[in-house]
């Protein structure tokens, strides 16, 4: 197949005239069909792509993290550290979004489903091998600390719509040696580290999904000590420099050494398909592919309010948004009209000897020749 059959053959991610004329970091590729060589810079450019389609959302993730941590948000980070908890800003009197999201967590994490396994007509012998898979089960639900998880997954579904956890094989299968030692985890992933092209999930179905997540470089050279040379030699991200995205990865100053690690996913087309595939890497070193054959993602994904259309939840924080702008503009009112109306007003006589810079809103012992008369009108 030649360069140009690629990129303009069915299935290609976005097809168009011309696109075999681009550069090598803006073709829109079937891209587990391109040498070893080109595919991580292409990987990079179309999960680029995809984050920039949905850059309205990040900025909607940032606002409706800040009506929630009732804080000012600067700007992302891989733990959205960088959060002012300082105190400059003003603070929510009636924070209606924090306290339905904290409930709505509360409730649905407080019990600890598990997984029953049922025999219809099953003898002794069958009965008990019933009970050892509800056992085994309830051990790798705690190896997974998976209950652990469940309100951080829960609250990012109120705050932004979506929660997700990923479950993955850590060790290699391909490997017998390696193989014996496997074994299943689980984490939080936060939404805002996935991408999917609104175009593809329009229908909430997405055939391609894009994660970045910032790594130890040692941990990564421990993963893949292969690749140990081009994992040293890549370069962290820096504020400020364009081929960094998404920015919300990246903080102010760190003294840590992490660089950002890009996968992606692709479903297979159909059961006799060779096309679902799975790569990770830098932007600019291939790590590892495999074959996809499975058709889905490895996340479990959990909605509150499904949407009408795309992929992305309707979390409370959209939800109520209206409502606590509502709620912060009259209590901002209530607040200026009592300043202003709702205390005592000092009236003074003009040959009175108390200064009038020294009368305020606050309750003094006032020392003067002259007595001032106090009026109190009614309270607003």
């Amino acid at each position: 197949m030649s360069e140009a059959q690629i990129y303009q053959s069915p299935g290609a991610t976005n097809p168009r005239p011309g696109a075999e004329r681009l550069g090598p970091k803006n073709k829109d590729a079937r891209w587990w069909a391109l040498p070893e060589d080109d595919r991580a810079g292409v990987v990079n450019s179309i999960a680029q792509r995809i984050f920039r389609q949905n850059i309205w959302r990040h900025e909607e993730y940032r606002r409706w993290m800040r009506m929630y941590n009732n804080s000012l948000g600067r700007m992302w980070s891989p733990a959205l550290a960088t959060i002012d908890r300082t105190g400059g800003g003003q603070k929510l009197s009636l924070n209606v979004i924090k306290s339905c999201a904290d409930t709505f967590t509360s409730k649905m994490t407080i019990e600890r489903p598990m997984c029953t396994f049922m025999t219809s007509g099953g003898d002794w012998s069958l009965q008990n091998k019933a009970k050892d898979l509800e056992k085994f089960l309830g051990g790798q639900f705690y190896e997974m600390k998976m209950y652990e998880d469940a309100p951080s997954i829960v609250l990012d579904t109120c705050v932004y719509g979506t929660g997700a956890y990923k479950v993955l094989v850590e060790g290699d299968l391909r490997n017998e040696e390696c193989a014996k030692d496997a074994r299943v985890i689980g984490e939080r992933t936060p939404i805002w580290s996935l991408g999917v092209d609104t175009r593809d999930a329009l229908l909430g179905k997405p055939r391609t999904m894009v994660q970045y997540k910032m790594v130890d470089r040692g941990v990564l050279c421990a993963l893949f000590p292969k690749k140990e040379k081009e994992i040293s030699e890549a370069a962290p991200p820096e504020m400020g420099e364009e081929r960094n995205f998404p920015m919300w990865m990246i903080a102010d100053d760190t003294t840590s050494d992490m660089i950002q690690l890009i996968m992606i996913w692709h479903l297979p087309s159909s059961k006799s398909a060779n096309d679902g595939w799975y790569w990770i890497g830098t932007e600019n070193c291939q790590l590892d592919m495999q074959p996809w054959p499975h058709d889905y993602f490895p996340f479990a994904f959990y909605r509150r309010m499904p949407p009408l259309a795309g992929f992305h939840g309707v979390g409370l924080a959209e939800e109520l948004r209206g409502i606590q702008q509502d709620i912060n503009m009259m209590i901002q009112k209530a607040q200026a009209a009592i300043h202003l109306m709702a205390v005592p007003k000092w009236w003074l006589q003009g040959s009175g000897a108390v200064p009038p810079g020294i009368l305020s809103n606050g309750i003094e012992i006032i020392r003067g020749m002259v007595k001032p008369e106090v009026m109190v009108p009614p309270g607003v």
